[in-house]
């Protein structure tokens, strides 16, 4: 879907998604998993921000409707990167994995690419 820059050290990298389905998409359930693109199924646990293989607290994480714009999700307040503690420095690039839930009972999945980049405001 997209690709997304974002340095290393950021405390609050926005993750949002707008969903438009003929027109902004309202009223929508959608939830985001973190997973390190080194892997097939090391998600993070949003409980204890670890990334993991099994026994997750919660590998999902909701996204909330905005008020500003009908068919915005977004995740309040941002995913921090520092916090995450065992995020390999050998890990350049993780995927922001999206599930839809439509009100008409519709389910897809969506993903973003993350990349991780060291002193990205310097360069």
């Amino acid at each position: 879907m997209a690709d997304i820059l974002v340095d290393r050290a950021e405390t609050e990298m926005p993750i949002s998604l707008y969903v438009n389905y003929g027109g902004p998409l309202t009223g929508a359930t959608i939830a985001v998993a973190i997973r390190d693109g080194d892997t097939d199924d090391s998600y993070l646990d949003f409980n204890d921000d670890t990334f993991k293989t099994l026994g997750w607290t919660m590998r999902q994480a909701a996204l909330t409707e905005s008020i500003i714009q009908d068919g915005l999700y977004t995740l309040s307040p941002g995913l921090d990167l520092t916090g995450i503690t065992n995020l390999p420095a050998a890990t350049f690039y993780m995927f922001a994995e999206y599930e839809i839930s439509a009100p008409a009972g519709a389910v897809s999945v969506m993903s973003d690419t993350i990349y991780l980049i060291d002193d990205l405001k310097k360069n």
